[in-house]
């Protein structure tokens, strides 16, 4: 199967951000998931990464890296976020 995903509601292009809703800060981030040697998750709707089924539960672990980098916006500590759509197609 391959899973696809969006950008997120707050990317820039084609770069994943965290916004901190209060002050409009951003971070920027990336997703890697576990097995594909630290690539980054493809952020369009026609790339894909694809998995083997094995006829069970197969659970796929993923990871956020938030490089080093200066807020943009005004720079205070606090709760950062984003929404991500994941699909699965068999």
């Amino acid at each position: 199967y391959n899973l696809y995903s969006n950008t997120g509601a707050n990317a820039a292009g084609s770069q994943r951000r965290l916004i901190n809703s209060s002050y409009a800060s951003y971070l920027n981030y990336n997703i890697s998931p576990v097995g594909f040697g630290g690539a980054d998750f493809p952020t369009n709707s026609s790339s894909a990464l694809g998995f083997q089924g094995t006829g069970s539960s197969n659970p796929i672990s993923l990871y956020v890296q938030i490089p080093a980098q200066t807020l943009t916006g005004t720079q205070k500590p606090g709760y950062f976020s984003d929404q991500i759509m994941f699909t699965a197609v068999f």
